[in-house]
């Protein structure tokens, strides 16, 4: 396989891990091998927010101040 494919197939600009002077095949591939696909985290991000969005509206997740026994105070309700 070669670099220029793994980075191409991980939608980066041409050029961006295997146009770096000094590097390896063996390094570039690790690089490219500890990288993420852009889109996938972006997907991944948009599910966890939805994810954690309903869970507060259904009451899987309760507020810091909540779970902290109403110690934290709540920003809301300082004086001005």
């Amino acid at each position: 396989m070669t670099v220029w494919f793994v980075e191409w197939l991980m939608c980066l600009p041409l050029g961006h891990v295997c146009d770096v002077p000094g590097l390896t095949r063996g390094q570039q591939l690790q690089i490219l091998g500890n990288g993420v696909v852009l889109q996938q985290a972006s997907a991944a991000f948009a599910a966890l927010l939805k994810v954690g969005s309903a869970g507060t509206e259904l009451g899987f997740i309760r507020p810091a101040r909540e779970v902290a026994g109403g110690l934290a105070e709540d920003p809301t309700s300082r004086p001005t």
